[in-house]
C-alpha cells in the first residue's frame, strides 16, 4: 500500500467534494439538508398527481444562517420508497424559507437551526443529477463525508495527547511528576496506539477509495472508530488536567464539547454499525407485522 499522509487524505477528499461542487459559485456556503417531508420542485412539471407544493421543517441543520443555498434532499415521491426522493439546491432567500438558530454545547464556530419551508418553489432546474436518484446519489456523499470525519479527528486527538503529556510531565503531585505515576503514561501509551490504529484505517480507506473501490465497509467503521475514540481521548485527558480540565479553554474541554458531534453527525454509531453488519451479512431483516 501506498503511504498516505493525514494531510494528504484529507486534501483528496476535500478535493473529490469540492470537484462535485465546482459549478457553483466558490464564495457560496452550502449547508446539507435531509427531509423526509414530500415538498416543493414545481412538482407538476416533475411528478404527476404530486401536490405541487408543501409545507416542511428540518432539524438541527449545520450552516442555517449563513448558507447561501441548501443541497436538499426530499421526497418526491411518497409511493417509490428509496426511488422516491431527489436532491434539489434550494436558495435560502426564496419566498417561504426561514429558520430558527438552536444554542449547541460544541462546535460554536458553525450555526445550527431548524429548517422550515412554508410552499417553497424552486424550477426542475434545480435538481441535482436525476429525479427520484437523490438517496443513492446522497448515499454515495456520505462516504466522502464520513472518510473526511474520521481523518479530522486524528489530529485532534493527537494533539491533546501530546498537550497532556507536557501538562502532566511539568504537574507536580505528592512531590513528582504526574507523568511519572505508571498509570498515567501507561494511559496515554494506550490513547497513542489506538490512534495510530485509527490512522491505518483512515489511510486504507482512503487508498481504496482513491482507487474507485468500495469503501461502506472501512468509511462505517473509520467514522465509528473516529466518535469513539474522540470521546475516550478526551474524557481520559481531562482526568489528568484535574480542575483545569474542566475550565471552557481547556484542550480538553474543548475536544470533550466538540469531539461529541463525531458519534452523532454524518450517521449515528448505530448507523454505522447497521451498516458494518449489513456488509458482513448479519443483519437481521426487517419483522413483518403478524
Amino acid at each position: 500500500m501506498t503511504e498516505v499522509s493525514d494531510n494528504a487524505a484529507r486534501s483528496s477528499l476535500t478535493s473529490a467534494l469540492s470537484t462535485q461542487l465546482s459549478c457553483f459559485e466558490p464564495a457560496c456556503r452550502i449547508s446539507l439538508t435531509i427531509s423526509s417531508a414530500s415538498v416543493f420542485i414545481d412538482v407538476q412539471l416533475v411528478i404527476p398527481d404530486a401536490v405541487p407544493g408543501a409545507s416542511a421543517a428540518a432539524s438541527s441543520i449545520t450552516n442555517a444562517a449563513t448558507a447561501d443555498w441548501l443541497c436538499l434532499l426530499a421526497v418526491t415521491d411518497p409511493d417509490a420508497g428509496y426511488s422516491g426522493f431527489s436532491q434539489i439546491i434550494v436558495p435560502t432567500d426564496s419566498p417561504g424559507f426561514s429558520y430558527d438558530l438552536l444554542d449547541k454545547i460544541g462546535n460554536v464556530g458553525s450555526d445550527t437551526g431548524q429548517l422550515y419551508f412554508d410552499n417553497v418553489r424552486v424550477p426542475v432546474a434545480h435538481t441535482i443529477g436525476e429525479i427520484g436518484r437523490g438517496f443513492q446519489q446522497q448515499m454515495m456523499q456520505f462516504q466522502e463525508e464520513r472518510l473526511w470525519g474520521a481523518a479530522n479527528a486524528i489530529k485532534g486527538c493527537e494533539n491533546l495527547i501530546a498537550q497532556t503529556i507536557d501538562y502532566a510531565r511539568e504537574r507536580q503531585v505528592f512531590g513528582m511528576s504526574l507523568l511519572d505515576n505508571q498509570s498515567v503514561h501507561f494511559k496515554l501509551a494506550e490513547l497513542q496506539t489506538e490512534v495510530e490504529m485509527l490512522r491505518a484505517l483512515v489511510w486504507q480507506a482512503c487508498e481504496t477509495y482513491i482507487n474507485g473501490g468500495d469503501v461502506l465497509r472501512l468509511a462505517s467503521m473509520a467514522k465509528l472508530k473516529a466518535g469513539r475514540l474522540s470521546r475516550e481521548v478526551a474524557d481520559g485527558c481531562m482526568q489528568y488536567w484535574g480542575g483545569n480540565g474542566f475550565m471552557w479553554d481547556n484542550p480538553a474541554s474543548q475536544l470533550y464539547r466538540d469531539g461529541r458531534l463525531g458519534s452523532i453527525g454524518g450517521g449515528a454509531d448505530e448507523v454505522m454499525l447497521g451498516i458494518i453488519c449489513k456488509t458482513m451479512g448479519m443483519l437481521p431483516g426487517k419483522k413483518k407485522n403478524s
